[in-house]
């Protein structure tokens, strides 16, 4: 009888490491999205304004390992993780506010796209691929 009981408490906790490790790869993956986005956006708000409001709709790409650290993009494919795209809209940020709503010239609106892929040439437009996209956005602010 004992044994029995022994076998299913194992057995219950054998079946649920393959959920607990997918939990934490999981959790992995959105913390290094996350500290990417980190990155990216303090180093935007640290421009000077004019290189920010410069870039109008551009889209920048840039590559991360995976430990979400910064790699050169001549470096090897095989520590290709993160693919990012970054995008700063050229127009001004408008706001809404008890009384009525206006445009601000002093903020703009930085988009920050990051797939978990290996592939260089990676699409953000394909819609069958989005489910491997990551989007996050932040308000870009002129400082004097």
């Amino acid at each position: 009888m004992a044994i029995g009981i022994v076998a299913v408490s194992v057995l219950t906790v054998i079946g649920l490491l393959p959920h607990g490790l997918e939990v934490s790869r999981k959790t992995g993956d959105i913390a290094y999205k996350t500290r990417i986005f980190q990155q990216i956006a303090s180093e935007y708000q640290a421009m000077p304004w004019s290189l920010v409001t410069g870039r109008g709709a551009d889209k920048a790409f840039r590559e991360f390992d995976y430990q979400g650290g910064a790699i050169s993009s001549g470096a090897n494919a095989g520590m290709l993780t993160y693919l990012v795209q970054t995008e700063v809209l050229s127009t001004p940020v408008t706001l809404s506010a008890v009384g009525g709503s206006g445009s601000n010239d002093n903020l703009r609106l930085l988009i920050v796209r990051i797939a978990t892929t290996s592939e260089r040439n990676f699409s953000f437009n394909d819609s069958s691929k989005s489910r491997l996209v990551a989007t996050y956005s932040s308000l870009l602010a002129k400082s004097n």
